[in-house]
């Protein structure tokens, strides 16, 4: 869920060999996508109306659409990042475990459990757990070919510190998509995030809005694509905004489960690195 993304606040780096596993499993990934068996494209179909459509996966644009009522989505994800700069350091964070439950056909509530994250500082490794989200996401919108959606999060000082800022922090914005043709669509969302951070000694609180687009192209085999551009306007106190451009692929295993792999470069130069990601996540519908 957009805005409560800690790893954004926090300047950690990884070696490249994390890096190198990281992207043979994600190529591994996309071939087992690719082999599994086609599914047939259908006519026109509105937003929201398939069960891959539901999924958050790697997109850094938040999907307006909703879990129906009784359903439950369950999604994990993992993330390897690294930044380019003179230390080698890295992050890596699993299995960030989310439930969205549809108390609606226009409502659902989430529970995120964190996630476990190994950060590398030079040769000094630490772990530890970051802190429990819950939130909801509620349809304030939905015409034919268009779907709006308000998301609001809470995150609790569950984790351990630093993955925890050791405070509550609040979330809230705005996701929607947008079908243009038979197999494209543009998803988009904004989100403002009121962050607690300590690290450096002087306890400030700041906010930060999150921007993300991303142009989402269906394949005949059911398998769909996508590019984005994401950014968030302040990084970390005392810092400025970051800007991302990413790609990936999402591809429907059967009915009710859907993987993705994703790729996220960033473009702006933050603390003295640049950051890089590699995203998995794997969705399971439950009706």
């Amino acid at each position: 869920m957009f805005g409560m993304d800690t790893l954004q606040a926090r300047q950690h780096v990884v070696t490249r060999r994390p890096l190198r596993k990281a992207s043979l499993a994600a190529a591994a990934v996309v071939t087992l996508m690719l082999l599994a068996p086609m599914r047939a494209v259908a006519d026109p179909v509105a937003p929201c109306a398939t069960p891959d459509s539901k999924a958050d996966g790697t997109t850094a644009a938040t999907t307006p659409c909703t879990a129906s009522k009784g359903e439950a989505l369950i999604e994990f994800g993992y993330r390897n990042q690294t930044a380019t700069n003179t230390a080698a350091s890295g992050l890596i964070a699993y299995p960030a475990a989310t439930v969205r439950y549809g108390v609606s056909n226009d409502a659902e509530v989430d529970a995120s459990l964190g996630s476990y994250e190994r950060v590398r500082v030079g040769g000094a490794m630490a772990h530890g757990y970051s802190d429990a989200t819950f939130g909801m996401r509620y349809r304030v919108l939905g015409s034919g070919r268009a779907i709006v959606s308000a998301v609001a999060a809470v995150s609790t000082p569950t984790g351990e510190i630093p993955y925890s800022p050791g405070k509550p922090q609040y979330s809230l914005g705005l996701a929607s998509v947008v079908s243009l043709r038979q197999n494209l669509a543009v998803q988009a969302s904004m989100g403002y995030a009121s962050r607690f951070d300590a690290s450096s000694g002087m306890p400030v609180w700041y906010g930060t809005y999150s921007p993300a687009v991303a142009l989402i192209a269906d394949s005949p085999s059911g398998t769909s694509f996508y590019v984005e551009g994401s950014g968030t306007t302040k990084a970390a106190p005392g810092l400025g905004p970051e800007y991302k451009v990413g790609a990936g692929v999402r591809r429907p295993l059967g009915s009710h489960i859907v993987v993705d792999v994703g790729l996220k470069d960033g473009l702006s130069v933050v603390n003295g690195s640049r950051r890089h990601e590699v995203d998995v996540a794997l969705s399971s519908l439950f009706r």
